[in-house]
């Protein structure tokens, strides 16, 4: 899928251009999150420590696809 014109990040998707620790306002009581933006405007923003292995899955498979891995 094109990415639209003027959308944010000008990279492919899948390239990691900013990793940073934010605070989202929720209804519940809640902590720091992260946010880990990836080219095209794609933004995963994980809860815990425990979405880390699930992230790293995702950016994993995301990097073997770039590269003409396997499905």
């Amino acid at each position: 899928m094109a990415r639209p014109r003027g959308a944010p990040g000008g990279g492919k998707a899948g390239h990691v251009v900013d990793v940073r620790f934010v605070e989202v306002e929720f209804a519940a009581p809640v902590g720091t999150r992260m946010v880990i933006e990836l080219g095209g405007g794609v933004r995963l923003l994980l809860a815990d420590e425990a979405a880390v292995p699930l992230a790293g899955d995702l950016l994993d498979y995301l990097a073997r696809r770039r590269k003409g891995g396997g499905r």
